[in-house]
């Protein structure tokens, strides 16, 4: 997020709570991508034909529907946090950068984070993955990356950026262990 402006921080904050809200996901942990997609009438599929070979995955508008092709060796891996990450990062093209994905310009490799779009669709996927007012509630019970990790169903150093984004510290004694210490 270090090269975005504030306002676009915010503004991309803002379309991803209304996603939530509009897909029903809002204040449910961690948000259902399938239910997101599907209220959004976006398909999430392997890339059997090999459209994408490089790339983890790429999203796309064919007859007027928005796709997300996964490269099926990100598939094969099983690991649902990167699969959650990746999905949720071509969600970001999908709403941010429309008009990219439009013409196919559009493709994400963990390689290729340096561009504003690319810094944009992983602030959306970090906002959406993990909204700001649950994680809060969750880390103070919680305190523990590994805990939130396997919570969130999100690889950890998600969990990390988000701590450090929104200044979250870690207290003495999380509440979980007061609460059952009494």
């Amino acid at each position: 997020m270090s090269n975005l402006g504030k306002e676009r921080i915010k503004e991309i904050e803002k379309i991803t709570a209304n996603i939530l809200i509009d897909s029903n996901q809002n204040n449910k942990c961690p948000p259902d991508l399938y239910k997101i997609c599907s209220a959004n009438k976006i398909y999430v599929k392997r890339d059997l034909d090999n459209k994408i070979s490089e790339e983890l995955a790429k999203p796309a508008i064919e007859d007027n529907k928005s796709i997300i092709y996964l490269n099926p060796i990100v598939m094969l891996d099983n690991d649902k946090k990167r699969v959650r990450k990746i999905v949720a990062h071509e969600l970001g093209h999908i709403f941010l950068h429309p008009d990219k994905v439009k013409t196919q310009n559009c493709s994400y490799s963990e390689e290729m984070i340096d561009t504003i779009e690319e810094k944009e669709a992983e602030t959306f996927a970090e906002f959406l993955l993990l909204p700001e007012k649950d994680f809060e509630l969750f880390w103070n019970v919680f305190e523990d990356k590994t805990k939130m990790e396997e919570f969130w169903v999100v690889p950890q150093d998600m969990i990390s950026k988000r701590i450090k984004q929104l200044g979250l510290k870690n207290n003495k004694e999380p509440i979980l262990s007061k609460i059952l210490n009494k």
